[in-house]
């Protein structure tokens, strides 16, 4: 149950729900010691699993890509057997995110919805004589982390002072908080894109057959592990430098930051999706609940 559930992105959406609360918490929007939005938290999870599951079944059988055959062959063998129920759970679940995105931000639908298009657009089947943003070096991997960040932003910002403000005092509010959401955004965009470069270790036998351009392809696994570890821990370093959050809670993200970095150290030569996806959100809780006792 545990494997099939990340089979379908339930991991991945973990992963997104704690860039959320990553976000919400270095761009300062709450009140010290309160609580990130539950409505927002469910929202971009459920968007982000149903997101997920579109990339790997597409839009219909014709547009599997045997890519994903190489990368993850038992994953690929649940896929390929139920993709009609997989691409109906998807759906369902990012129309509910709609829902439930309403009560937290009045544009979080929209930006869910055209996160739904963007998966499509991100690799809409087997890659043909024109590369797919997939296929592009660094292109692949920011695509990716600006479709989390701009959940993440959108939720945050139309549901503090902003969701408030109307006339004049709109524009007073965004300038006043512009810095913080511009230095949060910056720091959740590179974790993303790092982070999106450790999971391309676990394809790259399968990026390299089909002409997929990564940094595992390009240097290697060892080297790209090492180079993504080193810069783990220099944005930690930077979460610390110009994040405007109290403290207490870039102190604690840099520091639990760094300390996932280096674990990841001891799974060398072993699957690390799951683990970057579960150890981002695992992170996120130990570090609200640091910051609720400070």
């Amino acid at each position: 149950m545990i494997e099939r559930l990340g089979h379908v992105g339930v991991w991945a959406g973990l992963y997104v729900g704690a860039a959320y609360v990553f976000f919400w918490q270095l761009s300062a929007a709450g009140a010290p010691g309160s609580w990130p939005n539950v409505a927002a938290i469910v929202s971009v999870m459920l968007a982000a699993t149903g997101v997920y599951a579109i990339d790997r079944v597409k839009i219909a059988d014709r547009f599997l890509d045997p890519a994903d055959l190489v990368a993850n062959p038992v994953r690929y063998a649940f896929l390929s057997r139920h993709t009609t129920a997989v691409r109906v759970a998807a759906a369902l679940l990012i129309g509910v995110a709609m829902v439930v995105a309403r009560s937290a931000s009045a544009l979080l639908p929209a930006v869910i919805a055209l996160a739904a298009v963007g998966v499509v657009l991100y690799a809409p089947g087997p890659r043909g004589r024109l590369p797919r943003p997939k296929d592009l070096l660094v292109l692949k991997n920011l695509f990716v982390a600006g479709g989390v960040v701009a959940l993440a932003v959108v939720a945050t910002a139309m549901i503090g002072p902003i969701s408030r403000a109307h006339g004049e005092a709109f524009w007073e509010v965004i300038r006043q908080r512009f810095a913080p959401i511009g230095d949060a955004a910056l720091l959740l965009l590179l974790r993303v894109a790092i982070d999106a470069v450790l999971c391309d270790i676990d394809d790259t036998d399968a990026d390299t057959a089909f002409g997929t351009q990564t940094l595992p392809v390009k240097l290697g696994r060892r080297r790209t592990l090492a180079l993504a570890i080193v810069a783990r821990l220099g944005l930690a370093v930077l979460i610390l430098a110009i994040s405007r959050a109290p403290l207490p809670v870039r102190g604690a993200w840099a520091g639990i930051s760094a300390a996932s970095a280096l674990i990841l150290i001891l799974f060398h030569g072993q699957p690390l999706k799951t683990r970057v996806d579960v150890g981002f959100f695992i992170e996120a809780i130990l570090v609200t609940l640091i910051a609720a006792t400070v």
